[in-house]
């Protein structure tokens, strides 16, 4: 389960990202956000956890309807109160999601695999409603800010707790442990070096270069998760997976093939007095209903045919 919401830390977390240098460290997982999610179109975007930096309002802002889940009556209070009423706020548990299978397009893990119990149930239950991507930031913990405020923790207790902290490696083993196949997964990661840096080197953290390395406080990975079995809500709009494979069916649903038999052609006995009875030349003397001399008639291929006068 997620960690119990306490009121003075998720005040102490808002007023460091309002403030230098937390500001610019959220403005800076914004960043890789939108780099790895660039979302061309209006989609549904289901945000789990109570994350400060009023990211709900970030998806809110590109025109998506954002649902936000979070664990406690408690928090749902408090998130109600500081979000717009644009955003639907819920209360819900990361590992067991109140949702259909591909019931939003996105679904964002915002600082939430921190406090989870079991994480890899909360990637498994995220590709499960996520409909095309799902996004997941955490605190690295191959960082140098991580083993910075390790050793601080010794004399100063943290001004929040941020959790439990992992690698890029322990990202990669949870999503391979989920039911989801092997879909295609892009990650970023930001601050390399402490926060007093950001003052003077703000540039060289926002360059790609940087963002490229696997060692910053923050990691944020997207997963495109494909499914061998894929559940169309919008026919007429749903695009399949380049990893999807037809349903076979199962060994016991065979049935044997008959062999088939020749078919026997048989003659047909033309009936007395039928056209087809005689020749072309006696139709004139045989049948006493045919037209009158130097009419045209129609044999039945179509040929026109000229009678005898």
């Amino acid at each position: 389960m997620l960690r119990s919401f306490r009121l003075d830390q998720a005040e102490q977390a808002e007023n460091w990202a309002r403030n230098e240098p937390g500001r610019t460290a959220v403005e800076l997982e914004k960043q890789l956000l939108q780099r790895l999610w660039a979302a061309p179109t209006r989609q549904r975007v289901l945000m789990i956890g109570e994350s400060p930096g009023s990211f709900a309002e970030w998806f809110a802002r590109g025109q998506h309807q954002v649902t936000t889940l979070v664990a406690s009556p408690a928090a749902v209070q408090w998130s109600r109160r500081r979000l717009p009423p644009n955003i639907d706020v819920r209360q819900g548990s990361a590992w067991d999601l109140p949702y259909e299978d591909d019931e939003f397009d996105t679904v964002a893990l915002i600082h939430a695999l921190e406090f989870a119990d079991d994480p890899a149930a909360a990637i498994d239950e995220a590709c499960r409603v996520a409909r095309k991507s799902v996004l997941v930031s955490v605190y690295n913990r191959l960082s140098l800010i991580t083993g910075l405020e390790f050793l601080r923790s010794f004399w100063h207790p943290p001004l929040f707790p941020k959790g439990r902290s992992y690698s890029i490696l322990a990202i990669r083993r949870f999503i391979r442990s989920s039911q989801a196949a092997a879909g295609s997964t892009s990650w970023r990661s930001c601050l390399l070096l402490p926060y007093w840096t950001l003052a003077y080197l703000g540039q060289m953290e926002r360059s790609r270069f940087c963002q490229c390395q696997p060692f910053g406080h923050i990691l944020v990975v997207r997963i495109d998760p494909v499914y061998t079995l894929q559940a169309v809500q919008d026919p007429l709009l749903a695009e399949v997976a380049p990893g999807a494979k037809a349903a076979h069916l199962h060994a016991s649903c065979w049935r044997a093939r008959q062999p088939q038999r020749p078919r026997q052609r048989v003659a047909q006995q033309p009936r007395p007095g039928s056209p087809r009875s005689g020749p072309v030349t006696a139709l004139t003397t045989a049948a006493p209903d045919l037209p009158p001399p130097a009419s045209r008639t129609k044999n039945d291929a179509g040929s026109s045919l000229l009678s005898p006068a």
